[in-house]
C-alpha cells in the first residue's frame, strides 16, 4: 500500500494539476494500470545513470581539488576532499534532477495523452507502445530481455 501511495509519478500529477496527494495517487495508479506504464518504468535506468554520473563527476572533482589542496591543507586533506565530494554530489544531483523530472513528465504524457505524444514524438510513442504491449500479454519475455531494436 505504501508504494501505491508514494509513487514518483505522483508528484508530476500533483504539480501539473494541483490536486490533493491522495486524489492524485488514486488517479496515477489508474493511469499506470490502464496504460501499461508500469512495465516501461520498471525498465527505466535513468535514475541509476544519473546517480552514476553524479558519483563519477563528484569523485573526479574531489580528486582534482583534493590533490591540488594537499600541499596547503596538511593532514586535513582527507576531510577537505570528502567535503568537496559531498558538495559536488549534491550540486550534480540537483542539476540532473530536472532531467529525471522531464522523463517522468513524458511518462505521464504517454499515460494521459498518448495521441499528443504520437504526433509530437512518434518514435518515443512507438517504443513506449511496444513495451506496454508486453504488460498485456502474459508469458511474453520482459522488454529488458529483448534486443535493443524495438
Amino acid at each position: 500500500m505504501f508504494v501505491r501511495i508514494h509513487h514518483e509519478l505522483l508528484f508530476v500529477h500533483v504539480a501539473a494539476y494541483s490536486k490533493s496527494f491522495t486524489a492524485a495517487s488514486r488517479e496515477v495508479w489508474e493511469l499506470i494500470d490502464e496504460s501499461g506504464l508500469e512495465v516501461i518504468q520498471e525498465d527505466d535506468i535513468t535514475a541509476a545513470v544519473i546517480r552514476a554520473a553524479c558519483l563519477g563527476l563528484s569523485a573526479a572533482l574531489a580528486a582534482v581539488i583534493g590533490l591540488s589542496a594537499f600541499p596547503h591543507t596538511g593532514h586535513s586533506w582527507v576531510s577537505f576532499t570528502f567535503i568537496c565530494f559531498c558538495l559536488g554530489y549534491v550540486t550534480c544531483a540537483l542539476a540532473l534532477q530536472t532531467l529525471n523530472s522531464a522523463i517522468m513528465s513524458i511518462y505521464v504524457c504517454f499515460a494521459e495523452h498518448p495521441a499528443s505524444l504520437r504526433v509530437n514524438f512518434p518514435i518515443v510513442h512507438h517504443r513506449f507502445a511496444r513495451i506496454a504491449e508486453f504488460s498485456e500479454s502474459p508469458g511474453m519475455p520482459s522488454p529488458a530481455m529483448l534486443s535493443p531494436g524495438l
